[in-house]
């Protein structure tokens, strides 16, 4: 899926196309992660406590371990539905929820199977859950 086809529907996906094109940082980005919501395919309905039997959508890497996919917006989604059948159910949260429920040494990919899709490592995860909860650090 190309970046011509990506058509950026909301400001943090406007923000990753400005990235990829050079007009703003990545650490633009990631600053805006916090205060936006994303999207995830999971096993299961997702409720106001997220039961922790729910499992979301995670692909492995090339270097080997499980990444959380994560999306901008929930038309990008739409093209995984058919090839993951077992995550049927697209659920929109805030960043923030879904990093509190990451693991230490976690990664995330960021719109996987899109050209603007990115890779966030998991010292990448860790540094900014310890900025958004620094009560838990």
């Amino acid at each position: 899926m190309t970046q011509s086809d990506f058509g950026a529907s909301n400001e943090l996906e406007q923000l990753l196309v400005r990235v990829h094109r050079g007009w703003a940082k990545m650490e633009e980005f990631i600053a805006a992660l916090p205060g936006s919501r994303v999207v995830l395919l999971t096993d299961k309905e997702v409720g106001p406590d997220w039961d922790d039997a729910v499992l979301p959508l995670a692909i492995r890497l090339p270097e080997g371990p499980l990444a959380l996919a994560v999306f901008t917006a929930k038309q990008r989604v739409m093209p995984w539905l058919p090839k993951f059948t077992q995550f049927n159910y697209v659920v929109e949260l805030d960043f923030p929820a879904v990093l509190a429920r990451m693991q230490p040494g976690a990664a995330m990919l960021i719109d996987p199977g899109w050209d603007l899709g990115l890779i966030m490592k998991s010292d990448t995860l860790d540094e900014m859950k310890r900025l958004v909860f620094p009560a838990q650090a």
